[in-house]
């Protein structure tokens, strides 16, 4: 019986991921000697087997071992031993991404009537020449350099006269009819060409371009 657990511990230290099949090898073969005892009625003989040496035992553990890899060789592979591109049941978890906490940036549903305009700080977001185009007058201008001329948008419908002058570097305009007289910066001519207050050409700029009301 020593003889026989000692070829199975030799089948166990060959195949160490395969432990729990060497030890229910050995109990099988136990229980098989008890059960011929028992049914004989005849004491146990050591000698009946000749099981008593390393090289038997070591046989015997490889006997097993090609008798272990012929059973398992029908066994299905596990899931992740299958082959690459097998369809898989069940769908990963999708990520989830949220969005990184950014600073506060002007949109045009969060600019209302309390809103703190600082006008210096809108001057130095937006250039005269941006407010020109998006008034459409950028095609009047007519000149070359930095000061341009054309009839004045705020006081003139008939497209006649060149009264309204611009100064592109440094963001000023000038009407000089006297019946007229405009002139400021960026925002002063969007709220002469739209007849609002500076404060409502202030907060519609702001919507417009997107711009920031006040400093952060």
């Amino acid at each position: 019986m020593f003889a026989a657990g000692c070829g199975r511990t030799a089948f166990a230290a060959t195949h160490p991921q395969r432990k729990a099949i060497a030890i229910g090898h050995a109990m099988r073969k136990l229980l098989h000697l008890v059960f011929a005892i028992g049914k004989s009625g005849q004491p146990f003989d050591a000698t009946h087997d000749p099981w008593g040496t390393p090289a038997q035992g070591a046989g015997e553990a490889r006997d097993i071992g090609m008798s272990l890899n012929a059973a398992t060789s029908n066994i299905p592979a596990a899931p992740e031993e299958q082959a690459a591109g097998h369809k898989r049941t069940v769908e990963p978890a999708r990520k989830v991404v949220t969005a990184a906490c950014t600073d506060t940036v002007s949109e045009s549903d969060a600019v209302g009537e309390g809103t703190a305009i600082d006008f210096g700080h809108l001057k130095q977001q937006l250039p005269l020449a941006r407010g020109l185009d998006h008034l459409g007058l950028t095609g009047r201008l007519r000149g070359t350099g930095p000061q341009r001329r054309c009839t004045c948008p705020i006081h003139r419908g008939d497209a006649r006269g060149r009264t309204f002058s611009v100064n592109l570097e440094e963001n000023v305009f000038q009407c000089f009819e006297r019946s007229c007289g405009k002139k400021g910066d960026a925002i002063d001519l969007w709220a002469s060409v739209r007849g609002r207050s500076l404060r409502e050409a202030a907060l519609d700029l702001v919507r417009t371009f997107h711009l920031e009301p006040s400093p952060r």
